[in-house]
């Protein structure tokens, strides 16, 4: 009866800490956690910009949407002194790593956006980014999802990562497909028409455009 007990109450305590967050994050206010670089909080527990580091965030989005290589990008935080938040751990903060760019470029923080346990409030936390620069950023990281899935699946893509499509700018990669038959064509494809949106930019037979551009 006794471990029932405190079972009970335990989860009771649970969903009311839950609770008491949730409603935290309808009023704006900080639930915990490692904060996103670019954010302090203040003694009301509400976020504010970092105004050191916030506009280097900017700098980042506006670096990736141009299509600046990762690489360079994480360059130039190193050299520019952009840091993860401190942590027990690390006091100063860390260098960013690959994957720290790719979860702040997805992070809907940026644009105001605070989401917790199933609550989204939009407009809970000063933005960084507007809604034009972070959604060319989604497209681009979409983009690059896409390359790195057709280059695992198949090596003999040569050109797969540098041709775009000369009608929407988005990056051709290899696709294939079989007849009745059972025989295999292969393409190159751009990426928006596969995903769905508006591009009616047609396949390249895969041995015709290699052809033509290694001759």
């Amino acid at each position: 009866v006794l471990e029932g007990m405190a079972e009970y109450f335990s989860e009771e305590l649970s969903r009311k800490t839950r609770r008491g967050m949730r409603e935290s994050a309808y009023k704006g206010l900080c639930t915990g956690g490692i904060l996103p670089i670019g954010y302090l909080v203040g003694p009301d527990k509400r976020y504010r910009l970092d105004p050191a580091a916030a506009p280097l965030v900017r700098e980042l989005f506006k670096r990736y949407a141009a299509g600046e290589r990762v690489k360079d990008i994480l360059q130039w935080s190193q050299a520019v002194g952009l840091h993860t938040q401190p942590t027990r751990k690390a006091p100063a903060g860390m260098p960013l790593s690959s994957t720290t760019l790719h979860h702040m470029l997805s992070n809907k923080k940026y644009i105001g956006t605070l989401s917790f346990d199933g609550v989204t409030v939009p407009g809970a936390l000063p933005r960084i980014v507007d809604d034009a620069l972070f959604a060319k950023c989604q497209e681009r990281i979409e983009e690059r999802k896409v390359i790195l899935k057709s280059t695992k699946a198949d090596k003999e893509y040569l050109l797969t990562g540098k041709l775009t499509c000369g009608k929407c700018g988005a990056f051709l990669f290899g696709d294939s497909g079989a007849n009745a038959q059972g025989a295999v064509y292969r393409y190159y494809a751009c990426s928006t028409r596969k995903s769905g949106r508006s591009c009616d930019c047609k396949r390249w037979r895969k041995e015709d455009l290699e052809s033509l551009i290694l001759d």
